[in-house]
């Protein structure tokens, strides 16, 4: 059914001009190779460890595709992260990208970037400000080994409403400092998300757990 999934939900994106990643961070080798052969041209992963040793065995298979890391990433993973990325979706602070630039730049790779948002507010969700945006984006526009596409948000948990908003917002702000990408959360409010403009969702488990 994996395939069944993948090929049902790119229906709907590819209608809404918007790019699938697949969370593939709680899945065995089998069914990400699996999603991979069917489609999966994006993988999330989180856990670096882990990441290192699927991307070791995936490369194994010849397989096409492209790894993103998303997740509050530790300034001790930056170098390895910056190594088997494709993109790190989840720069939460200026002091992040800073240390991403110099382990990109000592391996001669240009990283691709998200500045993950915190709109709403909560305490225990990593992200940065809305009133700090301004001047965190014109300093990470200046490191020379990163390029910032995107920006990123989660929703409210179990709150439509206030996600609606909190991804209007998000919109309103990818619009205004002329990025490419308006990256928000994933399965249970993918809909939401391409409603309010959203050109990159992220799910899991409607395409692994629903048959």
């Amino acid at each position: 059914m994996i395939s069944k999934n993948i090929e049902n939900i790119k229906k709907e994106l590819d209608s809404n001009h918007a790019e699938l990643v697949v969370v593939t961070k709680y899945q065995n080798l089998e069914d990400t190779a699996t999603a991979i052969e069917n489609g999966a041209s994006i993988i999330w992963e989180s856990k670096i460890q882990n990441a290192v040793v699927k991307k070791e065995e995936l490369d194994k298979l010849w397989l096409d595709y492209k790894l993103h890391i998303i997740g509050h990433l530790q300034s001790n993973k930056a170098k390895k992260a910056v190594e088997i990325a494709d993109m790190i979706q989840s720069v939460d602070s200026y002091k992040l990208a800073s240390k991403l630039d110099k382990e990109a730049m000592k391996i001669w790779k240009y990283i691709n970037i998200l500045l993950q948002l915190n709109l709403t507010k909560e305490d225990q969700k990593y992200g940065i400000k809305e009133e700090e945006l301004e001047e965190i984006i014109i300093k990470v526009r200046k490191l020379e080994n990163i390029k910032l596409c995107w920006l990123m948000c989660m929703g409210k948990n179990n709150d439509t409403e206030e996600t609606m908003k909190i991804f209007q917002k998000l919109r309103k702000l990818v619009d205004k400092q002329c990025l490419h990408i308006c990256s928000m959360w994933m399965t249970w409010d993918y809909k939401i998300a391409l409603e309010c403009g959203s050109n990159m969702v992220r799910i899991g488990s409607k395409i692994f757990l629903e048959k």
